[in-house]
């Protein structure tokens, strides 16, 4: 009873809000649907306030105090990369990590002056290449570097720590991975000490620029981050394999792990396959992963697909710009004698956001910003989902009561993730209805709807345009409680915040995620220069892009500097944002052996739907050796609309090459009847994932599925693959 007044409540709003807000809907893009029953499973802890702070504080609006993490002597974590000039070193195989190997060693005082260092295992299974930076120096010239990433875990916080990078040499067996012969130009690195302290842990930097491989290494929490390495051609012919080229004692490797297979921060056990038995055979969304699940981290068994990193690594960098500066104090010395980017370019100084005892910042990308932008550390290719928001939201099934986008709900996630420093789930097509991904963004819409009616209903007050010039000079003031000295008070602190923006003619009321802006010339007192005024945003509508919003002073309008035809009238600064802790979904990384891991099913439905609840879809995978594989339900007993496309996840229980696949069987599990269901599935395409990779694989059209009024065939579709 309790759950349906809480359901009946929600209604309510979205009914509300509806009169209000035409959510998320755009010109330019295909733009949001999906109907979800809310998930009222998914909870939260109790809520914190997300507005600007009075005065500088050490903890990040929406977090929770970080609580000690050290419970044994092994807590510790060390990460950092690994990275070599392609000019002068050469890597076979190219794009990998092969002949690398690092050991930490600890140090114990207890004998005097000098400290001795005991070296635990030495690993080499948990390198993985991330891809190639670029440094802009004087001159115009350009570095390319090749950059591995590591990690190392179970070594004791609080004693001085070494780490030790270890690079093989030729033997009669086999060449040397490095032409010519390297070494690290700094090996070993230490003493390094893990605070174990409380402090603001920022995400994980995963798409590293120039500047994160040459800072200084930091700590923070139970973690000691950018212990970097670069690789050097080595100024002597070193004959030992591997090579060692510190002075750490090279016995005994026993040490305070002794006896125990060490696997650094993959060690059996910690974290999940990404084949384990708790997610054969199921949906992504039917259940919440295992309390063991987190973060991203996988274990899947191949040492080529280890990710040591809580974040999935860097791709490939095919046309990397310039790292802008942020605003903020500036970074320690960098190592190296690296020289920024934009520095070099424009002769400005370079300030490099470093919270205190807090993580090494990730730049964001140069498109059409100009140094001088304040930002935090908020960026859309790494914090923004990766899906465009296209939902339809089935709001109220008996009056067929439907809404467009989830941009209040994707924003709003987005920063929960964020602030919990958890990756976003990584899927690129929409999570279908019912998933747990499309409840969560559901639900936090609803939230974002909910605690800003009364602005809503301010800015909506506008009988003939009447108040035009006011609502877009709100959008300017920088003083006196506009919003822009609002906004400015978020960002000013590090803090990116949703704007809700107001919709203009065509263009529909909208959310995103201000994460920076740039006054230039413009002094927030609503004279001169007002279009040098550029706030950049998160627009769920263009994953994995920046936006910038643009005063179009002519016509006092907001636009995108970008293009497009949006026009909006004014935004206000959602100061009501509440961080949640966002469901924790695995984001596999599977070996590249060949095989079938994954199904994912889009459905594209005709003018009659699929109504759920006990009418729903069963599939089975027919193999060439006559065995067959179950998925009930695939539709999660979830409505599925007319004219309108969905999309299901299915996970093989039992991996396969595709090549063994026979066929696929849909079967329906309508009743008969007066009362039973029908459903028009206009066409499906039958998508693979093989090898991290999805490709289509075979397309279906027209079959109307039906319990009784086209005898038994009409229950049950088989698509041939092989």
């Amino acid at each position: 009873m309790k759950l349906n007044n809480i359901r009946v409540a929600n209604v309510n709003i979205v009914l509300i809000a509806v009169v209000i807000l035409s959510s998320c809907v755009t010109i330019t893009a295909q733009i949001s649907r999906t109907a979800p029953a809310p998930n009222q499973n998914i909870t939260a802890p109790a809520p914190q306030k997300h507005g600007p702070p009075a005065g500088p504080q050490q903890q990040i609006p929406g977090t929770t105090v970080p609580r000690q993490i050290l419970q044994n002597t092994g807590a510790g974590t060390i990460e950092g990369f690994v990275y070599w000039d392609r000019a002068s070193i050469s890597h076979t195989p190219a794009s990998s990590c092969s002949g690398l190997a690092v050991t930490v060693a600890v140090g114990n005082s207890t004998g005097g002056k000098s400290t001795a260092y005991q070296s635990l295992a030495t690993l080499s299974n948990n390198f993985k290449y991330v891809g190639q930076v670029k440094q802009f120096v004087t001159g115009g010239k350009i570095k390319v570097y090749d950059v591995c990433t590591y990690g190392y875990s179970h070594v004791p916080a609080g004693p001085d720590l070494r780490v030790t990078v270890l690079a093989d040499t030729a033997s009669l067996s086999q060449p040397a991975p490095f032409s010519p012969m390297s070494v690290p130009q700094k090996d070993p690195l230490g003493p390094i000490t893990i605070i174990n302290g409380q402090c603001n842990m920022l995400p994980h930097i995963v798409n590293p620029t120039a500047s994160d491989l040459f800072s200084h290494w930091g700590t923070c929490q139970n973690m000691a981050y950018d212990v970097n390495f670069m690789m050097q051609p080595a100024t002597q012919v070193l004959n030992s394999r591997p090579t060692r080229v510190s002075s750490e004692p090279s016995g005994n490797q026993m040490g305070m792990l002794s006896g125990a297979r060490q696997q650094g921060m993959l060690a059996p056990g910690t974290t999940q396959s990404a084949t384990s038995p708790g997610n054969q055979g199921t949906l992504l969304g039917n259940s919440q992963p295992p309390a063991s699940q987190s973060g991203g981290l996988q274990n899947p068994g191949s040492k080529v697909e280890l990710n040591p990193q809580p974040l999935p690594p860097k791709q490939l960098l095919t046309n990397p710009a310039p790292a802008l500066p942020r605003t903020g104090p500036p970074s320690s010395t960098q190592a190296g004698g690296a020289v920024n980017s934009i520095a070099a370019i424009s002769g400005q100084q370079n300030t490099k956001v470093q919270p205190a005892a807090g993580r090494g910042i990730s730049h964001m990308p140069v498109t059409a910003l100009n140094p001088g932008f304040h930002l935090t550390n908020f960026e859309p290719t790494i914090h923004g989902f990766r899906f465009v928001n296209s939902f339809v939201n089935d709001v109220v099934p008996s009056m067929d009561v439907r809404t467009g986008g989830l941009c209040g709900g994707m924003s709003y996630s987005a920063l929960d993730y964020y602030f919990a420093h958890t990756p976003v789930p990584q899927q690129t097509y929409r999570p279908a209805n019912r998933t747990t991904l499309q409840s969560y963004l559901y639900n936090r819409e609803v939230e974002s709807l909910a605690s800003n009616l009364d602005k809503w209903a301010e800015v909506g007050f506008n009988p003939g345009g009447s108040r035009n010039g006011e609502f877009f000079n709100w959008g300017l003031q920088g003083t006196n409680g506009g919003r822009l000295e609002e906004l400015r008070s978020f960002i000013d602190q590090g803090i990116p915040a949703v704007i809700d923006l107001q919709g203009d003619g065509g263009t529909g009321n909208h959310q995103v995620v201000a994460f920076g802006y740039s006054m230039g010339r413009y002094q927030g007192d609503l004279k001169n220069f007002e279009d040098d005024l550029k706030i950049v945003v998160y627009d769920p509508n263009y994953p994995m892009k920046t936006r910038t919003l643009i005063p179009d002073v002519p016509n006092q309008l907001y636009r995108y500097a970008e293009g497009g035809a949006e026009r909006w009238r004014t935004y206000f600064v959602d100061k009501n944002y509440h961080a949640q802790t966002p469901p924790s979904l695995p984001n596999p990384v599977y070996p590249n052996d060949g095989t079938v891991r994954e199904l994912i099913l889009s459905f594209n439905t005709g003018s009659d739907d699929m109504r759920g609840g006990n009418d729903n879809v069963d599939l089975a995978v027919d193999l060439l050796d006559g065995s067959r594989q179950l998925y009930p339900n695939i539709n999660l007993s979830a409505r599925w609309l007319p004219n309108y496309p969905e999309n299901a996840r299915v996970i093989l229980s039992k991996p396969v090459p595709y090549n063994q696949i026979h066929d696929l069987v849909l079967t329906d599990t309508f009743g008969g009847g007066m009362g039973g269901d029908n459903w028009d599935m206009n066409s499906v395409t039958v998508n693979v994932l093989v090898n991290g990779k999805i490709s289509p694989a075979t397309t279906f059209g027209f079959h109307r599925f039906s319990a009784d009024s086209d005898g038994p065939k009409a229950r049950t579709l088989t698509i041939p693959l092989n």
